[in-house]
């Protein structure tokens, strides 16, 4: 069940998963409070919410200001790409701040050769935004990354409209778009797609032209951890 699946999880990660205040043998001491925990706190960006929200900012239509976002190396392979496909941006590294002007899923760039470093998520985000645009798109990342499949991916722009290739091997990257919009249609997601292959597709898909109809395994709520808003949902 989903604690047994939480149990392994936290045990291939032990040392993360164990409190600050632990000793070698595992112990922790809790002592009362003598009243209720009263403040505020900002918890860091994560990479992934970081990634989600600069895709979003850049399909969206109008000024967005992301304040507290990671700034590790993915999430700077995104900001570069999307930079290359969308237009400049303002970035206050210091402060974790990046100010885009959106350009309501217009793609100004018709021809790109796109980094993903070793994300999977950069990559499917810089895939479907690439889908949405007019021209050729050529998205490559790391030795690692080329070992990952992006098979359901490719299946589902396919489906949209998109001609996608890849250039080695099939169903990895790097991957060729030739994109001429989004046309809308009906995505078939078979056996637990990756959550970034599912926020990817959601993203991009209010850009399309037509509607967009994702159907999801059953029992398939995991593969929905990284969703966020579509670009449309997100104020200006």
């Amino acid at each position: 069940g989903r604690n047994a699946e939480n149990t392994r999880l936290c045990g291939r990660k032990s040392a993360a998963c164990r409190p600050a205040g632990a000793n070698q043998m595992g112990m922790l001491t809790f002592r009362a409070l003598a009243q209720p925990l009263a403040g505020q706190i900002r918890p860091p960006g994560s990479m992934t919410t970081s990634c989600l929200a600069l895709t979003a900012a850049s399909l969206a239509d109008g000024m967005s200001t992301l304040r507290g976002l990671s700034l590790g190396q993915a999430s700077r392979h995104m900001l570069d790409n999307l930079a290359t496909l969308i237009g400049p941006f303002m970035l206050d590294a210091p402060a974790r701040r990046v100010t885009i002007r959106g350009t309501g899923a217009f793609i100004r760039a018709e021809q790109a050769d796109l980094y993903c470093g070793h994300s999977p998520l950069v990559l499917c985000l810089t895939a479907a935004v690439c889908a949405a645009g007019y021209g050729r798109y050529r998205i490559d990342g790391s030795a690692r990354l080329r070992r990952e499949s992006v098979a359901p991916l490719v299946r589902a722009l396919k489906d949209l409209g998109v001609q996608t290739a890849c250039e080695q091997l099939e169903g990895h990257p790097p991957i060729m778009l030739a994109g001429t919009g989004l046309r809308g249609g009906t995505i078939s997601l078979q056996n637990q797609p990756a959550p970034h292959v599912v926020s990817a597709l959601l993203l991009v898909a209010p850009c399309a032209g037509g509607d967009v109809f994702v159907e999801l395994p059953a029992a398939s709520d995991t593969c929905l951890l990284y969703t966020s808003p579509s670009p449309r949902d997100l104020s200006t």
